[in-house]
């Protein structure tokens, strides 16, 4: 769909700097009107993606209430979502989060790495996770043990992503005499 909306800007632009001065009427009805036509769809198109910004904004506001770490992956294992808390907890940076720039390799402990990875495998058949527990590290070098439940994203019948939650379950193990 968006490359759709690029061909019809930059066609749109082109019609901007075409000469309608010549003598075919009909022609260049016909041109203004395509050229009309053009301008409704990117109106329409405007509108649609604004609606559905305006409506995922609520769901949005709720995740960021959760005292949990919600969290989007792709499959090279970049965020490409984390709520406030999990940027507040594991002291990441919004920004860096929105252009793919934190892998979770960023985050999870270097001997749970393995398994992180197993796991997202393990996913792209369908399957859906729980309970796989692993160690976070926050940029300062908090450990955080948490408890992670995902499922795969799918787009077009094809596994684009994990999408999930980690549970902090660091003092629950502390106080049952757990290694945390």
């Amino acid at each position: 769909m968006k490359q759709l909306i690029n061909k019809i800007i930059d066609f749109n632009d082109h019609l901007k700097d075409f000469d309608f001065s010549f003598e075919q009427d009909t022609a260049r009805d016909e041109l203004n009107k395509l050229k009309l036509l053009f301008a409704d769809i990117l109106n329409h198109t405007e509108t649609i993606n604004k609606k559905q910004s305006d409506a995922l904004e609520p769901y949005e506001s709720r995740i960021n209430l959760i005292s949990e770490i919600v969290f989007e992956i792709d499959l090279s294992g970049n965020f490409i979502y984390m709520n406030d808390y999990g940027i507040e907890k594991l002291e990441l940076n919004l920004t860096d989060i929105e252009q793919g720039k934190v892998n979770m390799a960023a985050v999870i402990h270097p001997d749970d790495l393995e398994k992180a990875r197993a796991s997202i495998l393990n996913n792209s058949s369908g399957k859906r996770t729980t309970r796989n527990e692993y160690r976070l590290i926050s940029r300062s070098g908090r450990q955080l043990l948490v408890q992670i439940f995902n499922s795969p994203i799918f787009e077009k019948q094809k596994m684009t992503g994990l999408r999930g939650i980690a549970i902090d379950v660091s003092e629950r193990k502390k106080n049952r005499g757990g290694v945390a």
